[in-house]
């Protein structure tokens, strides 16, 4: 291609086709330098400084002008050679374009394609170029696109999502733009009716699941939401003066301001309600499933409760348009419902989590983590919350043949998280198993293994078991006196492993058919391998000390007035029984 043609343009009909031949030639993202496109420094800034110039005229068609930007797209994937050559001028002619200037209208559906082209434009120059973060900051672009986004059916899908991209790019990059929007331009109210509209439009009776265009147009929505609120949670985010119009910044565990907490209780609503619903497809489904419990992660913890309704409520529905055709699918749905609660959006975040586990997605920690982080919360934040969760995951003990860690149930798979070499994984996956359990350190070992808690319970100082603060007691729980041992279990209790946390059937002793030199023999093999791995570093004899912490011994005398190896003792009936959460009730 011939670049001094190129630099040579100057808007007239013969220069389209070579604009439309650059475009396509290098249409793949893989293009994002000057030296892959062909072009030198001076002849990409000429070649930008024409085009911006030829965009500039206002005669322009909008589908001429859409090539163009189409060529200033490609361009603007050059990060260095962009922030040379970008200028404040250049930028609001791009947001002229993209009709979010001052008096910029959307006439037609050629305007609203160019518009559409634009905003990548921005997307990419907003991403690359602190110059163009400085000129959104500093003009009502924000405000603008608040606007544009408030009557999205005047809107092209395309653009719509468009917009909505460029908001939360603007929002994820730019923290004065994230508190701008929420303090300054309630974006929160603004763009809750985007979730309004869309499940309306999607959930009348004859298209049962949602379509293509609004599942994506609800994971773009719920992709700023996310980026609105978790700016929320950092204090000092903010300046002083929007610290004051914040009354009180939203951080979980904390006050709301009025206005941002019924906003957040009506976003968690949705959320629910998204919950309960399905896309034309598995992945999608699973797609925007992930966007709502990413969202749920971010929330005051005081706004989670609204995920599970007292049916005495009368929870609202907004999905299938009338109220008559929401109540009748409503009553199609299998509600899940516990201590007159509906606990169904938890039934599927718990099967969300079971899916990716199953996945083999969890030593990715990106894909695991949120579902965890957002169930961790919600169990700490609600005692109902907690004892339904553990139903699902921890129900009353009957096979323990096998150890806790093997099977596909989901309490296998968080035992076997407990020994992941990724931290994350490992604490979240223990954390949430020591919450189910009430804090109850017995309960723990009891579902879990003490060898599969033991790294928890080091770092909480619970090696050698007892009391937490704030965890279970016989005092504290509604239910403590109710037996919540199986009939199966109380069989094999007594047989059961503590440590490894399964049956083992009576074995015979090794040592049995030995004669006493045999013993004597093995058990001064033995004394001299410990002995060995002792004086290399390898291993380092511990008892537990009063802190509950792991501490090293230096002599034997040490270990026997320790009471042998961690001083652990096997739970007594009293300790396992003690379960507030396992009772009749519970069971069924």
């Amino acid at each position: 291609m011939d670049v001094n043609k190129l630099i040579e343009i100057t808007g007239r009909e013969e220069d389209l086709a070579l604009i439309k031949q650059f475009n396509d030639k290098f249409s793949d993202a893989s293009y994002n330098n000057k030296s892959k496109l062909g072009l030198s420094a001076e002849e990409f800034e000429q070649l930008w400084r024409v085009v911006m110039k030829v965009l500039q005229q206002q005669q322009l068609a909008p589908a001429v002008a859409s090539s163009y930007l189409t060529l200033i797209k490609i361009l603007s994937r050059d990060k260095l050679s962009v922030c040379e050559v970008l200028s404040e001028e250049h930028m609001n002619t791009i947001i002229q374009l993209a009709a979010l200037g001052d008096s910029s209208q959307l006439q037609n559906n050629e305007h609203q394609g160019c518009a559409s082209e634009a905003c990548h434009c921005l997307s990419n120059l907003v991403y690359q170029s602190s110059e163009a973060q400085r000129v959104f900051c500093t003009t009502q672009l924000v405000q603008r696109l608040l606007t544009k986004l408030q009557q999205p059916q005047q809107l092209e899908h395309d653009l719509n999502i468009t917009y909505v991209r460029l908001l939360f790019l603007v929002t994820a990059l730019e923290q004065h733009t994230r508190m701008s929007a929420v303090v300054d331009h309630d974006a929160l109210t603004t763009l809750l009716p985007l979730l309004d509209d869309t499940a309306a439009s999607a959930g009348d009776n004859k298209a049962p699941t949602m379509q293509r265009e609004a599942v994506e147009r609800i994971v773009e929505v719920l992709k700023v939401l996310y980026s609105l609120c978790v700016g929320l949670t950092s204090p000092g985010s903010c300046s002083n003066d929007q610290q004051q119009r914040l009354d009180t910044t939203m951080v979980a565990d904390t006050a709301l301001q009025p206005r941002h907490d019924q906003s957040i209780v009506a976003i968690v609503d949705r959320v629910r309600e998204l919950l309960l619903s399905t896309a034309h497809t598995h992945q999608h489904t699973q797609l925007m499933h992930s966007h709502c419990i990413n969202l749920l992660v971010c929330v005051p913890t005081t706004a989670l409760s609204t995920l599970t309704p007292s049916l005495s409520e009368g929870s609202s529905s907004w999905w299938g348009g009338g109220s008559g055709s929401a109540k009748s699918q409503q009553q199609q749905k299998r509600l899940t419902v516990y201590r007159n609660t509906d606990m169904t959006a938890l039934v599927q975040i718990l099967a969300f989590l079971h899916a990716r586990l199953n996945a083999a997605e969890q030593q990715s920690s990106e894909k695991v983590t949120p579902v965890m982080t957002m169930l961790v919360t919600a169990c700490e934040s609600s005692r109902t919350i907690r004892r339904f969760v553990r139903l699902r995951v921890m129900p009353p003990l009957r096979d323990v043949s096998q150890r806790p860690e093997e099977g596909n149930s989901l309490r296998s798979k968080l035992v076997k998280l407990m020994t992941s070499p990724v931290l994350e994984l490992k604490h979240l996956s223990a954390t949430l198993l020591y919450i189910l359990c009430n804090k109850s350190v017995d309960r723990l070992i009891k579902y879990t293994g003490y060898g599969n808690c033991a790294g928890l319970l080091a770092s909480l100082g619970l090696l050698a078991g007892g009391p937490v603060k704030g965890g279970a007691s016989a005092s504290d729980d509604d239910s403590s006196s109710e037996e919540s041992d199986t009939e199966e279990y109380e069989k094999v209790k007594h047989m059961v492993n503590p440590v490894t946390g399964c049956y083992e059937p009576v074995r015979p002793n090794p040592v049995d058919e030995m004669s006493e030199e045999q013993k004597e023999y093995e058990a001064v093999k033995l004394v001299n391998a410990l002995d060995k791995l002792i004086r290399s570093g390898s291993i380092k004899p511990c008892s537990v000390g009063a802190d509950g912490q792991p501490q090293p011994l230096e002599s034997v005398l040490q270990l026997q007035e320790a009471g042998g190896v961690g001083g652990f003792q096997r739970p007594t009936p009293a300790a396992a029984a003690d379960d507030d959460d396992h009772d009749k009730s519970d069971d069924e």
